[in-house]
């Protein structure tokens, strides 16, 4: 047996599972759509027979979307052979179908690692990466990103938008619970540059630490709220207002 080409039912694919889903961010279908109907596709859509002649997606779901969308009667799939993949494969084959027509974002890196190692070590994806992300991942990078998947939400959602840097992401795993969580809370109200964001993590951890401070009590104060909740503010003016309130706690005259 091997992986083969055929035409398949839309209804006999169940778009609700995303497991192997890497990429969050869905194309606009109404124009993907139009490019298949005028253009057909370069991309291939692969799917993963389950049980009861249901399938799943493990690459290409804005693709069937847009199939979907144009009323496809059947649309022309790649049935991956169950013999020749485990979930670490078929995992692999998700990511690497991403990686090899175009740079991963960090999220999608981070995603990618963390699905893999639920099959896997470190070490072995290591070996492998080449041929997945089409790049060499060293041992302890994987191991640094696999710290910032462990951390509670909304820190992967900080990733996708860019208000968590994966170098700000590895430094805040390392700290306590309670300080990662307001950390958390305030970088969702923000959006700063990475040494902006290691500023503002050790100025808050030095505070808490000098005046004996729960984290909680921290963020907590009449300040930092009206800062925080400040709507008439963009995130950039909030980021400025708050380092320098935070600024003037650490280094009091």
């Amino acid at each position: 047996m091997s992986d083969h080409f055929c035409e398949q039912d839309p209804a006999c694919i169940d778009l609700a599972d995303e497991r192997y889903k890497i990429c969050p961010m869905e194309r606009n279908v109404d124009f993907l759509a139009a490019s298949v109907r005028m253009q057909g596709f370069s991309e291939h859509i692969s799917l993963r027979m389950m049980q009861e002649g249901r399938f799943i997606v493990v690459s290409g779901f804005d693709l069937v979307k847009a199939h979907i969308h144009n009323k496809a009667d059947k649309i022309p799939v790649c049935i991956l052979d169950n013999d020749l993949y485990d979930e670490f494969g078929y995992f692999a084959y998700a990511v690497a179908s991403l990686a090899f027509r175009r740079p991963l974002t960090h999220y999608e890196l981070i995603t990618g690692l963390s699905g893999l190692s639920r099959f896997s070590d470190a070490e072995t994806i290591a070996q492998l990466s080449q041929g997945i992300f089409n790049a060499n991942l060293n041992k302890g990078f994987i191991k640094d990103m696999l710290l910032i998947a462990s951390l509670p939400d909304p820190a992967m959602n900080l990733v996708l938008n860019e208000q968590l840097s994966v170098r700000a992401g590895v430094r805040l795993a390392g700290y306590d619970s309670e300080i990662i969580s307001i950390i958390l809370r305030i970088f969702s109200c923000i959006k700063a540059s990475q040494g902006k964001q290691l500023e503002i993590m050790q100025n808050i951890k030095e505070i808490c630490s000098r005046d004996k401070l729960r984290p909680e009590d921290f963020i907590n104060q009449e300040a930092c709220i009206k800062i925080l909740e400040d709507k008439s503010l963009n995130m950039a003016a909030r980021t400025t207002a708050l380092r320098a309130w935070i600024a003037e706690q650490r280094f009091p005259c």
